[in-house]
């Protein structure tokens, strides 16, 4: 009787052996399985960290979006808000520059009333100091005004404010991208998504410098507004000072 794999020096013993011996093919079959469902596991896994990345992505894009949308109005009230503020500065100068001249209108008239005999031309003749502070009050004016100009010459449209074409375009080829990939993704196919996630992390970075932009233009412009707001309350303190004072010069000459 012959014992498959006994001779040692039967260089065909050990294909007898895998031929002959059960479990020694059981082994082998049983191996090659572990094999096979280990890499499907490990297939399966990185399909599922592939889609859960796919779908963090996405939302981060929708963040994004909703994120700057938000920002723009915001960046438009605060545009809105300056042009009201620019105004009541206006308003301010132009009122301290009324008051300084008829503050000291009422002192000159009081003064000189009773003198009937002096011409009008110097019942309104200006002390050097009062000269002076009605012309700083003028220049005031006048000087807001030029700068407001200058500013909306040099001003530039700002592309966090204003929805151009280009950006439109970008929205909508982003979109159309990660539709047109829809039907592909169901049938699971890897490189797809792997293109999609990256068009997403190029768009993240992108735009993520741009909200960064626009908070430091929010900070700088709300950081004006703060300081316009205390001049326009020092001038208005300026205004009320002066009514006190021309109605106390009008009360001591009746």
């Amino acid at each position: 009787m012959t014992r498959y794999g006994s001779d040692s020096n039967n260089p065909f013993a050990e294909d007898l052996l895998k031929e002959h011996n059960p479990y020694y093919r059981d082994y082998t079959i049983k191996d090659n399985k572990y094999d096979e469902d280990e890499f499907r596991y490990l297939h399966s896994e990185i399909k599922n960290v592939q889609s859960d990345t796919l779908r963090s992505t996405r939302n981060i894009v929708r963040t994004i979006n909703s994120t700057k949308e938000s920002a723009n109005e915001t960046l438009l009230k605060l545009e809105g808000q300056k042009e009201q503020l620019d105004n009541a500065e206006k308003n301010a100068l132009s009122a301290k520059y009324n008051t300084s001249i008829s503050k000291l209108e009422a002192k000159e008239v009081k003064k000189y009333s009773k003198l009937f005999n002096i011409s009008l031309p110097k019942i309104f003749k200006r002390t050097s100091k009062e000269e002076k502070d009605i012309i700083k009050a003028r220049s005031d004016v006048n000087e807001f005004g030029i700068n407001k100009t200058l500013e909306k010459s040099k001003k530039q449209p700002k592309h966090v404010v204003r929805k151009e074409t280009s950006e439109l375009q970008e929205k909508m080829e982003h979109l159309s991208s990660t539709s047109m990939f829809g039907g592909r993704l169901a049938d699971d196919d890897f490189n797809a998504k792997e293109k999609e996630i990256d068009d997403n992390l190029n768009y993240v970075s992108k735009h993520l410098a741009e909200l960064k932009m626009m908070g430091l233009e929010m900070t700088s412009s709300l950081d004006a507004q703060s300081k316009q707001i205390d001049r326009i309350a020092c001038k208005a303190d300026e205004v009320d000072n002066d009514m006190v004072d021309t109605m106390g010069i009008l009360k001591r000459y009746e």
